[in-house]
């Protein structure tokens, strides 16, 4: 049992080093193809996101209307972020003919962190 926790450890240790490798700057600029599709306008989005939301939590105490109608907009900027960064994975794997399987699992990763 002991040497099946150890086979499992090196395992993981071997992957962690394997998939913490760069990413190659060639590669990274797929993510960088649509000039309003792009790994920084999702980073913006997002952003938007967490300010609708500290506003709408701010609001729950002063004024419920606002408080709602800030949460209606933290779930559409929620909505427009997936769909960014649904859009960045497809256009990833749309190069996997291009790309080592690491390098297009680190770039969907990266995309999903």
């Amino acid at each position: 049992m002991e040497q099946n926790d150890t086979v499992a450890d090196a395992t993981h240790i071997a992957a962690k080093i394997i998939s913490d490798t760069p990413i190659d700057t060639h590669s990274f600029h797929i993510l960088y193809e649509e000039p309003n599709e792009t790994v920084f306008e999702l980073i913006n989005r997002m952003k938007e996101t967490v300010h609708l939301l500290e506003e709408s939590i701010k609001a729950i105490g002063i004024d419920v209307q606002l408080a709602v109608s800030k949460s209606l907009l933290v779930e559409h900027a929620e909505g427009e972020s997936s769909a960014i960064r649904d859009r960045l994975i497809k256009r990833i794997f749309s190069h996997k003919n291009e790309l080592d399987v690491l390098t297009l699992l680190q770039l969907r990763d990266f995309v999903l962190k």
